[in-house]
């Protein structure tokens, strides 16, 4: 029986070919080739299931960049029901870029969009990969404290901003002069936060508080 190949070539004119593997977004791009038996000469069939083991393998390629190779292995089943097996569920869109067929085998070489951040999304759903760690806002905090007399009372404020608020990333002074200071608070904490700490660290009293700025008088 002669061997039957059939191939099909996609041509993009004016357009260039992209990489292997291209991120745009929460998406990444992959070529990858798919293989299904043919069975009763069943070429429709076989096509269909080549094309969906090209998506798989690109699903699998778009897990594997955070998992290790032993969790791949260990959590193989685990993965296969959750993603594998629902290809087509992280697949954005896909096109053929090649296909043979002889009576045995279909083989596809696909093009193959996938939801990069989904597929990590459910990684770290089932515990494989860690969230990532949100860091916490930064607020900029314009202070004024009076009531400074001596060089001492200036040392002591400068003392507890730098090394007795938690929350107080840096404290820039801005202005000393007799009577007052001024500072620029980079901060984690809220106006009302820092207002409550540097009240009880420095005996002061507040005298304007809101959203960005705070004044106090030290007793």
């Amino acid at each position: 029986m002669p061997v039957f190949i059939f191939f099909l070539f996609t041509v993009m004119i004016f357009c260039p070919s992209p990489s292997l593997s291209e991120e745009w977004g929460g998406t990444q791009v992959f070529e990858t080739e798919g293989i299904a038996a043919v069975i009763g000469s069943d070429l429709a069939r076989a096509r269909e299931g080549a094309v969906r083991d090209a998506l798989q393998r690109a699903v699998t390629r778009a897990a594997g960049q955070w998992l290790t190779p032993q969790d791949g292995e260990r959590k193989y089943d685990l993965l296969r029901e959750r993603l594998y097996d629902r290809a087509e569920e992280f697949t954005q869109d896909f096109r053929i870029l090649f296909e043979i067929s002889d009576p045995d085998i279909y083989s596809v070489t696909v093009r193959v969009t996938v939801f990069s951040d989904r597929i990590k999304k459910d990684l770290q759903e089932l515990g494989l990969i860690n969230p990532p760690v949100q860091n916490p806002s930064v607020n900029l905090i314009f202070l004024t404290i009076r009531g400074i007399h001596t060089y001492s009372d200036y040392v002591r404020l400068r003392g507890v901003l730098k090394e007795r608020i938690p929350g107080i990333r840096e404290a820039v002074p801005r202005e000393a002069s007799w009577g007052l200071a001024r500072f620029d608070i980079m901060t984690e904490a809220t106006v009302a936060t820092v207002a409550e700490r540097l009240r009880e660290k420095l005996a002061a009293d507040i005298q304007h508080q809101d959203d960005r700025f705070l004044e106090l008088k030290l007793r």
